[in-house]
């Protein structure tokens, strides 16, 4: 029978546990790891203590048992959890395994030993009591021959741990020699890269002194030829103020020829303060020049593509993050039909200077206006686009909307405009850094619904494309693209079939056409391969759009986006590639 006070160290060595899992942030990790060994309604345990209300329930652990317990826990590695158990199991098992030395069946012979429980029993407890899946008896006639076949089995066991171990060790050093090689090959870049960057500056400022120098001999030039008209007035001054004879017209001639001789001294003089002025700022006007090829990653240059938009048939949209240099994100549009022209420059003014940036990669259609989605930490941004007579689209106005469902000091993941032939238009979801849920606004900021994508999606969600009911979602460290049909309720209904021209690389972008699916893929491997897919909507692979190399991260393909029949991909270094979609 137990006793009360067997009973009361029992809870106090769990809740001990229970602290320390809570502490390590381990909590999930060891959920996940026993929840194949629960039976009953695993998915509702949330924490350590209904954790350990199933184990108990299902004759896991108990009063006299915790190597359960103990070898999930060694699995994790958490060795003080371990030690607060094995210190539990030398103070109050290993006295009490005496009392259960022995069968409850006085009348029977006990001819088995339970490792497991510790306790010797008859072929009727053998069937009863230790029928559980994790109970180890053997025959008690037999116990040498088993702790010889046990004593072999861990040195085979140690041996394998020892290889394994012997490997690590190896792939460790493998590491090292690789990273230790590539710090030393980055280095040797940035020296390379350093001492060019003096010499293309030190001959730029060489060529800019020497402008100045003739600049500046030049106004000197003509400052000495004022000079010379000044003192040739003034010598006419001075012979006529000498002059003491000569008749009425000739004083007359002489006084309007000296009136003449002042306004043009006047002028002279102000001619002359205007060039000193425009001297003394020569320095500073040619220093400052604009540099070719100032892309996104450039040397003098700190703001960063984030992604791509077309607003209408002519007019991409680019979204920069420049907080750190303008305080706020550029939205630049170019038109597509002369490439890279730049139409016009908008800068919304962010107060976040540290949460990601996330854009839609399609327009959100509100009345008969297009609208174009970003977000920062909570906030989501939408833009009214007008359109000029050329075709192009610029900034009407920007207005924000604070989603109070995120939760301080998380931030939005990602965020996408729905695009239905059947269906409202006038509505975005998007996803946060604190669950893996998918929530539905109204351009109003009305919260419409989550879709709890929980024990579909296991880590965070980066991407999402929906219409309607169905839903394209990218987690973080998932290869797959999972299809999630939240009509009544939420169940995974596929996953887009990857062509064999995909193998093994990433999906880093996803759109809804209208009818089908497009899928933008990279591979980091040694090919730097991008490749645009066409999905039927049930994930069935169509067609390849576009195939295409990049050879450094200036060229890094980073959005997919479309206009109609046209598919537009934008690169790092603000180029753009557009092709044909077949699809409306």
């Amino acid at each position: 029978m137990k006793s009360s006070r067997d009973t009361l160290q029992f809870k106090l060595c769990l809740l001990k546990v229970a602290d320390m899992l809570t502490e390590k942030g381990n909590v999930q990790d060891l959920i996940q790891l026993c929840k194949g060994d629960i039976s009953n309604n695993p998915e509702l345990i949330k924490d350590p203590r209904d954790l350990f209300v199933a184990l108990q329930h299902n004759n896991l652990i108990h009063e006299k048992k915790v190597d359960f317990l103990i070898h999930k826990l060694e699995k994790l590695l958490l060795t003080e959890a371990v030690k607060i158990l094995k210190d539990y199991e030398r103070s109050h098992l290993d006295d009490g395994g005496a009392a259960n030395s022995t069968c409850v069946h006085e009348e029977r012979e006990c001819t088995y030993f339970c490792l497991s429980c510790k306790s010797k029993a008859c072929p009727n407890c053998v069937r009863s009591q230790h029928s559980q899946p994790n109970c180890d008896f053997f025959v008690l006639a037999d116990i040498s021959e088993e702790r010889y076949k046990r004593r072999h089995k861990l040195i085979e066991e140690i041996s394998l741990e020892k290889q394994h171990i012997e490997g690590l060790e190896k792939l460790r050093m493998k590491r090292e020699s690789l990273i230790k090689t590539s710090l030393s090959e980055t280095r040797a870049k940035i020296d390379r890269d350093f001492e060019e960057l003096k010499i293309n500056v030190k001959r730029v400022e060489e060529g800019l002194i020497r402008k100045v120098q003739e600049k500046q001999e030049f106004h000197e030039g003509q400052l000495k030829g004022k000079r010379a008209e000044i003192q040739k007035f003034s010598a006419e001054v001075d012979r006529f103020s000498q002059k003491e004879k000569g008749s009425f017209g000739d004083s007359l001639r002489q006084y309007l020829q000296l009136k003449e001789g002042l306004k043009v001294i006047s002028n002279v003089q102000t001619e002359a303060v205007k060039k000193n002025e425009i001297l003394n700022k020569m320095n500073v006007s040619f220093l400052y020049k604009k540099l070719q090829h100032d892309g996104t990653f450039g040397t003098f240059t700190e703001r960063t593509l984030i992604g791509s938009v077309l607003v209408n048939f002519q007019t991409l949209l680019h979204f920069f993050d420049s907080r750190r240099t303008k305080n706020g994100i550029l939205l630049v549009s170019v038109d597509c039909s002369v490439r890279k022209k730049e139409v016009w420059t908008h800068l919304v003014k962010i107060d976040n200077p540290t949460d990601p940036v996330v854009i839609s990669n399609l327009t959100m259609l509100n009345g008969e206006r297009h609208h174009s989605c970003f977000a920062v930490g909570k906030m989501v941004f939408i833009t009214k686009h007008q359109y000029s007579p050329l075709g192009n689209a610029c900034v009407e106005s920007v207005a924000s909307l604070v989603i109070d469902t995120v939760r301080e000091g998380c931030w939005i993941t990602s965020i996408s405009t729905h695009y239905s032939t059947d269906g409202p238009k006038d509505r975005f979801v998007i996803s946060t850094s604190f669950d893996q849920a998918v929530r539905e606004y109204s351009v109003a900021g009305s919260a419409l619904r989550v879709i709890e994508t929980q024990g579909i999606v296991s880590t965070q969600v980066t991407r999402v494309a929906y219409c309607n009911n169905k839903f394209a979602i990218i987690s973080q460290d998932c290869n797959d693209i999972i299809i999630v049909d939240s009509n009544g309720t939420v169940k995974q209904c596929g996953v887009f079939v990857r062509p064999s021209s995909v193998s093994g690389m990433l999906p880093i972008d996803v759109l809804w056409t209208g009818s089908s699916w497009l899928v933008l893929y990279i591979t980091h491997g040694e090919d730097k391969e991008w490749r645009v897919i066409h999905y039927a909507p049930d994930g069935t692979f169509d067609k390849e759009c576009d195939v295409g190399a990049y050879s450094s991260p200036n060229d890094v393909p980073i959005s997919v986006t479309r206009w109609g029949y046209t598919g537009c991909v934008t690169f790092a270094n603000t180029s753009f590639r557009t092709f044909g979609t077949g699809y409306n």
